[in-house]
């Protein structure tokens, strides 16, 4: 019996004053006239207030003036009618300090008191966490957003190049290619101006070879001084890419608050500059950047073809004879370039166009042979005023399929051991496979001469194998 009392005096006011005082959230028994009656310690360490400033007071002195009509109405509701209002909601609580906290609240009615008993838990922590994992995901969701547009625009800018590659092919003439890929490279970046300009070296000037504008008014001059203070000039002259504000007491050619530009190089040399602007002050991307290049890549390509380009022209005197060696063949001449250019003025003399690739100096060709029209292109590093001159092989082989157009042609290729010299035998017999299918294919001839000591037997058999030799009596092959 002693046990059962000491059992029910555990439960009686001791234990539940015990629970009060040293239970984990705040306590407050409210009136039916919002006037808290009594707090246990954790509502005054939440509001910051003693006891005695609590007890007595109304809670809504306690309660941000944006939740307090809120917390009235449930207030309202639950005298009337308690299960009309929530038991537990979330409040911004104002303490002592004047911080704003956040408050989550579980209210219970005392039967037949008309009071209540209200428990506070500060959720400000977990709220600013939750805030800030809201905030993550919509970053994370916006740059994911912003990546995947950014991947489709790189995505339409790179369609944008690779279509005009194509259309380029069919340019009639350097400046329709030049005023394509500015409009094209204008709306694939968003610019309202553009220009293309040339080096010229002799007269030291950077000249205008297309322009466009979305600008009304901006103009550009038709030629500048190479060696000027204008961005263009000094970009151009460095062989420099940048994109970039002009800053104040900067002169810039273009004549827009921002320039973004990259060179035109044709082999070795910085041939040009691209350049675009805008009214913004804003630099463009990497990602833009590279399309600004694949942009000024064209244009060089555009250049270097057409630089290769040679107008078939038929020599003057010309007969129209039997041309006794086969149309789409390939023929090697071993030890004899004598015989090579023989051969190849006969298939001239008969009425084809040809063009002449040769390690001899040009004049010296014309004079030997003859040659008026026909065009005698070196092959040489060197530069010679008012001489064609190639050295690479993939110069060569635009050079050659230019020139082939419908067929019908006459190749004279003097000089193999130098290209092999210069990018070895693998890839000159690469080069020698795509030319004679390209002669096959366009019903022409390619003449090879070929010194056979300089390359080792096996090489020698896999040049007889791509070309025919060229018959002793020059009959029909």
């Amino acid at each position: 019996m002693a046990a059962d009392r000491g059992r029910e005096g555990g439960r009686g006011p001791d234990l539940y004053r015990a629970i009060f005082e040293t239970i984990g959230a705040a306590i407050a028994v409210v009136e039916e006239d919002t006037t808290i009656s009594l707090v246990n310690p954790e509502f005054t360490r939440l509001s910051g207030y003693a006891k005695g400033e609590v007890e007595g007071r109304s809670w809504t002195g306690f309660v941000s003036k944006e939740d307090l009509g809120r917390m009235l109405e449930y207030h309202r509701k639950r005298r009337i009618d308690p299960d009309s209002a929530p038991r537990t909601y979330e409040f911004r609580g104002i303490d002592k300090g004047g911080n704003v906290r956040d408050v989550r609240v579980t209210v219970s009615m005392i039967p037949g008191t008309g009071r209540s008993v209200a428990c506070l838990l500060d959720v400000t922590d977990l709220k600013g966490a939750e805030r800030r994992a809201r905030e993550a995901e919509e970053e994370y969701r916006a740059l994911s957003m912003g990546l995947a547009e950014e991947l489709l625009r790189v995505k339409l800018q790179m369609e944008a190049v690779s279509r005009l590659r194509e259309e380029l092919r069919r340019a009639p003439d350097v400046s329709t290619g030049f005023d394509s890929i500015l409009e094209n490279a204008m709306d694939a970046l968003g610019m309202e101006a553009g220009a293309i300009f040339l080096i010229d070296r002799e007269g030291k000037a950077l000249g205008l070879r297309a322009f466009k504008s979305r600008i009304e008014g901006l103009a550009v001059r038709k030629s500048y001084p190479l060696d000027g203070a204008a961005i263009e000039s000094r970009a151009t002259r460095e062989g420099a890419r940048g994109s970039r504000a002009v800053g104040e007491g900067e002169v810039s050619l273009l004549g827009t608050n921002s320039i973004h530009y990259a060179p035109i190089i044709v082999g070795d040399d910085v041939r040009g500059l691209l350049v675009l602007g805008s009214r913004s002050s804003r630099a463009l991307s990497e990602s833009d950047m590279a399309i600004l290049n694949s942009f000024a890549e064209l244009a060089s390509n555009l250049l270097s073809a057409h630089s290769l380009r040679v107008s078939p022209i038929r020599e003057a005197g010309a007969l129209d004879r039997p041309f006794n060696l086969e149309l789409g063949e390939a023929y090697l001449v071993k030890d004899d370039v004598g015989r090579a250019f023989e051969v190849f003025l006969e298939a001239i003399l008969s009425g084809l166009e040809g063009l002449c690739i040769t390690r001899e100096y040009p004049p010296k060709v014309r004079r030997k042979y003859g040659l008026e029209r026909t065009p005698v292109v070196w092959l040489t590093d060197e530069r010679a005023e008012g001489e064609r001159t190639v050295k690479s092989l993939q110069d060569i082989s635009i050079m050659i399929d230019g020139f082939l157009g419908g067929g019908g042609k006459v190749v004279l290729l003097d000089g193999v051991e130098y290209l092999i010299t210069n990018h070895g035998f693998e890839s000159v017999i690469r080069f020698l496979q795509l030319t004679r299918s390209r002669v096959e294919r366009k019903g022409s001839v390619l003449i090879v001469p070929l010194f056979e000591g300089a390359l080792d037997p096996r090489q020698v058999r896999l040049m007889e194998r791509e070309m025919k030799p060229l018959p002793s009596d020059r009959a029909a092959g």
